[in-house]
């Protein structure tokens, strides 16, 4: 097991901006976002994922992380005892796939609704 912690600031920034290979990136942008996700890489690699693969601004996605869905994120934050697991990270991992479950979601309606 190799223990990854969060980053600093300017690192989590450095990540984000060259995960979505744009310099044009506003640092107060980048940093919210990483202040979101607690400077912690895993969370922020996958936001820049997903922000990469809709097309999205950094703003937007941190809207989305506003509208989380609160019951889902408690459920999936329920403190569970498991080898390797470190239950003191917080829960910026589980807002980021709240979000992607939402947007896979609504392009599976979208879909349905073209197709019917």
């Amino acid at each position: 097991m190799i223990n990854v912690g969060p980053m600093d600031e300017e690192e989590s920034i450095q990540l984000i901006s060259k995960r979505l290979e744009d310099s044009g990136l506003g640092t107060k942008q980048t940093s919210l976002l990483a202040a979101r996700l607690d400077y912690l890489p895993l969370a922020l690699v996958q936001a820049a994922a997903f922000i990469q693969e809709n097309s999205m601004t950094v703003p937007k996605y941190i809207q989305l992380l506003d509208r989380g869905d609160h019951i889902l994120e408690g459920l999936l934050s329920q403190p569970f005892e498991e080898e390797g697991r470190d239950s003191s990270v917080p829960n910026a991992v589980t807002a980021t796939w709240i979000v992607s479950f939402k947007q896979r979601r609504a392009k599976a309606n979208e879909t349905t609704n073209k197709n019917s």
